[in-house]
């Protein structure tokens, strides 16, 4: 699939988003580890 991080950092946001992205994103990590 694709690193799902580019999408989002490609397109502007504001700062509201950008934190509940980053909590999203920080979450998701902690539930599912990202193998590299």
């Amino acid at each position: 699939m694709g690193d799902p991080q580019i999408p989002i950092l490609s397109k502007p946001i504001r700062p509201a988003e950008l934190r509940s992205t980053i909590l999203a994103l920080k979450l998701q990590t902690e539930q599912q580890p990202i193998h590299a």
